[in-house]
C-alpha cells in the first residue's frame, strides 16, 4: 500500500467512526447507581444549610413531580424557601445544593432522568431531571411522614388585608397575562419596565419579582419551566 492510499484508508476510517458516533443516541432514561443505605441515611439526616428538612424538600419537590425535577427548578424552590426562612441572608448557598444532589446520585438515593424534550431520540438536546430511585422510595417515605404531604398541599391562609395587598402588588402582572396569555417571566418583566427611567428600573423589577413569588405561593399564578429552561407564568383559575 502506497503512502497516499494508506492516508486515504485512515481518512475513510476516521470519517466512518465520526458518522457512527453522530448516529448513536444520546443518553436517555434513568441513570441509577446501586443504593448505598448508610450513605443515603446519612444524607437524609445530616444538618443542612439550604433547607430546614432534606426529606421534606425531596418529597415535595422531587417525589411529587412526575418524572422528577430539573436543577433549575430545585434551585429556585430551595432558594425561595431559604430566603423566606432566613430573611437576614442575601446569598443562597447554591453550591451546597449542587453538592448534595451529586452526592445523593452517587449513593443511589437520586437518579438522573435524561429526557428528550422534543421526543427525538437522536436529538442532542437533553433535559436532566433528578428523581427518587425505585430502591430509595421506601427509605424516603420512612423519613417523610404523611403530615409533610398534607403541608405541601396546603395554601397559606392570610388575613384579607394581606390578600388584598398581594393582589394590588401583582395587578400589573395579572393585566399583562390577561392580555397576552402565558408569558416568559423575564420577557414580561422587561416589557413592564422598559418605559421606566434607568435609575428606577431595578427597584421596580425587584418589586414585581417579589409580587410574582408571592402570587405563586398563594396559588394565584403558576410557573413552569419550558424545554429551553425559561420560566413561563400563567394565571391559575
Amino acid at each position: 500500500m502506497t503512502g497516499r492510499s494508506a492516508l486515504v484508508a485512515v481518512t475513510r476510517e476516521k470519517q466512518a467512526n465520526a458518522a457512527l458516533v453522530a448516529h448513536q443516541p444520546f443518553p436517555i432514561g434513568l441513570d441509577t447507581r446501586p443504593l448505598h443505605l448508610e450513605q443515603s441515611e446519612a444524607l437524609l439526616t445530616s444538618p443542612c444549610m439550604w433547607t430546614t428538612s432534606i426529606p421534606s424538600f425531596l418529597f415535595r419537590h422531587i417525589a411529587q413531580q412526575d418524572g422528577g425535577a430539573s436543577f433549575g427548578q430545585l434551585k429556585e424552590s430551595a432558594e425561595r424557601e431559604f430566603l423566606t426562612d432566613n430573611p437576614d441572608e442575601v446569598t443562597f448557598p447554591v453550591f451546597r445544593l449542587a453538592d448534595f444532589l451529586e452526592s445523593a446520585y452517587r449513593c443511589g438515593l437520586l437518579a438522573k432522568n435524561f429526557v428528550s424534550p422534543n421526543g427525538d431520540e437522536y436529538s442532542p438536546h437533553r433535559l436532566v431531571l433528578y428523581d427518587i430511585t425505585p430502591s430509595a422510595q421506601a427509605l424516603l417515605a420512612h423519613h417523610a411522614p404523611l403530615d409533610i404531604e398534607r403541608k405541601a398541599n396546603t395554601i397559606p391562609v392570610l388575613p384579607d388585608a394581606d390578600i388584598h395587598s398581594a393582589r394590588e402588588n401583582i395587578a400589573p402582572v395579572f393585566d399583562y397575562l390577561k392580555k397576552r396569555g402565558p408569558s416568559v417571566r423575564d420577557t414580561m418583566l422587561d416589557n413592564l419596565t422598559r418605559a421606566l427611567p434607568d435609575d428606577v428600573v431595578q427597584a421596580h423589577w425587584d418589586r414585581l419579582e417579589d409580587a410574582i413569588d408571592q402570587g405563586i405561593k398563594l396559588g394565584m399564578i403558576s410557573q413552569e419551566e419550558d424545554r429551553l429552561g425559561a420560566y413561563v407564568l400563567s394565571i391559575l383559575p
